[in-house]
């Protein structure tokens, strides 16, 4: 006989969240990688290396220009985890919402979080890249992005 009150329910355990990952994190990781972009574009109306990374799931700016950036900022109320490329696990603790970032003359918006970067200053990952459409020629060095109602416009960046 089956009895209800005997039965015990496995214990649910918590899903683990994915990390985010972030896959160049030194020059000598964007020199090495024939599909980075880099440039310097206008980030709330200062110019910084910005590079487009299609294997970053988030975007990142470092910590010696989180300030300079001079815009409010929010902390993560859970911990938020980034994977460096060689298998370190970094907990990250605060980001800037709406980033304005000027490309070939239109204002698009990114997210970015802070990240104690060593050579890159702002990294635009997949969530900036999708939110945009955007895809990455890697040969030509070129980022096609094709807005909601828009046509796609194209930005080179350095080769």
């Amino acid at each position: 006989m089956d009895c209800p009150q005997l039965r015990t329910e496995a214990p649910k355990t918590a899903a683990k969240p994915t990390p985010a990952r972030v896959f160049v994190i030194t020059q000598a990781d964007v020199e090495a990688s024939p599909s980075m972009v880099t440039v310097q574009l206008s980030v709330n109306n200062s110019y910084f290396s910005v590079l487009f990374d299609s294997g970053a799931t988030h975007s990142y700016v470092a910590t010696r220009i989180f300030s300079k950036l001079d815009r409010p900022h929010d902390s993560y109320e859970t911990r938020f985890g980034t994977l460096f490329p060689g298998g370190e696990l970094v907990i990250l603790k605060r980001w800037i919402r709406s980033m304005p970032i000027r490309i070939e003359n239109r204002e698009l918006s990114v997210d970015l979080i802070e990240m104690n970067l060593v050579d890159s200053v702002i990294i635009l990952g997949m969530d900036f890249l999708s939110k945009y459409l955007a895809s990455i020629d890697c040969k030509r060095k070129m980022v096609i992005f094709q807005r909601e109602g828009e046509e796609l416009f194209v930005f080179v960046g350095t080769i």
